[in-house]
């Protein structure tokens, strides 16, 4: 693998990551 591919991959890692902490940060808001 290359290295810009690993870093794309991480990239994608990180903006899931933070996708879905904003998802259970505003479900938690939520009554």
């Amino acid at each position: 693998m290359t290295i810009k591919g690993r870093i794309n991959v991480l990239r994608r890692l990180e903006v899931t990551a933070t996708a879905s902490r904003a998802v259970f940060r505003t479900a938690g808001d939520m009554p």
